[in-house]
């Protein structure tokens, strides 16, 4: 084998020569037969081969015996039936194909040489090549407080997940130019965002899906060199979960996990499992009093409550006035409104102390008690009770009364007269 590798090239040096010096030497004759030849492929591109990737190989056209002559004319390639072009030979009878794979999977390729006045065309040789998809990072925030460790939801309220997925490309970018070498890359993935809500026991508690706009898959093979970015897209996923009330037996924490299921030429990923804290939501009380009417008519009170977690259940309940550590009215009903309305009637002149108390009717909340509220009542001061007045005319008898009722007057009197 060495020698007739020798010996070719050794006459392929002398041919060169003899063209160099001699001129191009000419062609054959047109009845005689044209030269066999076949296809090759070498200097395939370095495997793993990633879809969104430039796949390039070289195409060499070969003969079966010594000549001077060069093969010329074009390569077809194409792969399960599409054409993917054309390709000119050069001066050395080889060509360079680049291709750009949309599709994950394994690929045959059919590549065939048209052959020219000299030579014939070639069978078609067969090459087969196995693409992969490109990876997927799928990114699971919950809306919680930033400066919790674990993040943390309300029973019987809502949980706000954040899902963002983006090619593994984009992970490592830490530029602008470099994220966008990626989206043009690779494209931007596109699929649905499967949320699950995951017990202790591996039972799913609650679960959503929402849909996410990357790169169309619309074709097998793109062009090289074009970009995959879409104009419009989005890696962003919003996925809210109702959360189980406090019951008896209600686990205190969940593990949240996010699933891509892609639609294009991305590789699904998961999320790492989230923990999640559940607790009964805090709540505050406000208590105000109508402080002008302290003269002797009702005071009116009323407490609002409230919540500073947006997602947490509604606050259901019921709210207790307290004069100090004496109640002037309990149990009241939450409106709609969130609170309550309650007139007292003071009765003594005074500093009150009044707050108010939220008792939750369910474990969905907790508890709260208001600031005090001291007011200070001045009830007017009674007016002094006057002893009835008598005319002294009319108690008094006349002498002429007297004289007219003689003994049986005075008798009628209850007095006896004496002579």
């Amino acid at each position: 084998m060495q020698k007739n590798k020798g010996l070719k090239l050794g006459v392929a040096a002398l041919s060169a020569l003899t063209l160099t010096f001699a001129g191009a030497l000419p062609a054959l004759a047109d009845d005689a037969p044209l030269i066999e030849t076949t296809t090759s492929v070498k200097n395939v591109t370095g495997l793993p081969q990633i879809v969104g990737e430039n796949y390039t190989f070289t195409v060499a056209i070969e003969t079966g015996i010594l000549t001077h002559l060069i093969p010329t004319g074009t390569v077809s390639v194409s792969a399960e039936g599409i054409d993917l072009g054309e390709f000119t030979l050069g001066d050395d009878a080889q060509t360079v194909v680049t291709l750009r794979p949309l599709q994950a999977g394994i690929h045959n390729l059919d590549i065939g040489y048209s052959g020219d006045e000299n030579f014939a065309s070639s069978e078609t040789a067969h090459s087969t090549v196995e693409f992969s998809p490109a990876a997927s990072v799928t990114e699971l925030w919950i809306d919680s407080d930033p400066d919790a460790q674990i993040p943390t939801v309300f029973y019987g309220g809502q949980a706000m997940t954040y899902i963002e997925v983006y090619s593994d490309c984009e992970a490592s970018a830490e530029t602008e130019a470099e994220f966008t070498h990626c989206a043009e890359t690779y494209g931007v993935p596109s699929g649905t965002v499967h949320l699950k809500m995951v017990g202790a026991n591996g039972e799913v508690v609650a679960e959503g899906t929402s849909e996410i706009v990357g790169s169309a898959n619309a074709n097998e093979w793109g062009v090289p060199g074009e970009s995959l970015m879409p104009a419009e897209y989005g890696s962003l996923a919003i996925i809210t979960l109702e959360v189980p009330d406090a019951l008896l037996g209600t686990p205190d924490s969940w593990d949240f996990q996010a699933t891509f299921i892609p639609d294009n030429w991305f590789a699904g990923s998961t999320s790492g499992p989230r923990s999640v804290l559940a607790a009964p939501a805090p709540v505050f009380i406000d208590l105000l009093v109508d402080e002008n009417e302290n003269t002797g008519g009702p005071i009116q009170m009323m407490a609002l409550v409230g919540t500073e977690n947006f997602f947490a259940a509604e606050i259901q309940g019921t709210i207790s006035f307290f004069d100090g550590d004496t109640p002037i009215a309990t149990n009241l009903p939450i409106t709609e409104d969130s609170g309550a309305l309650f007139d007292w009637v003071p009765t003594a002149s005074g500093a009150h102390a009044f707050r108010a108390e939220f008792v939750p009717s369910s474990g969905n909340h907790l508890g709260a008690v208001s600031e005090t509220v001291v007011v200070q009542v001045n009830l007017p001061e009674p007016k002094p009770v006057e002893p009835e007045k008598q005319d002294a005319e009319s108690s008094t008898p006349k002498k002429e009364e007297l004289a007219n009722t003689g003994a049986n007057g005075l008798a009628g009197m209850g007095l006896t007269a004496f002579a």
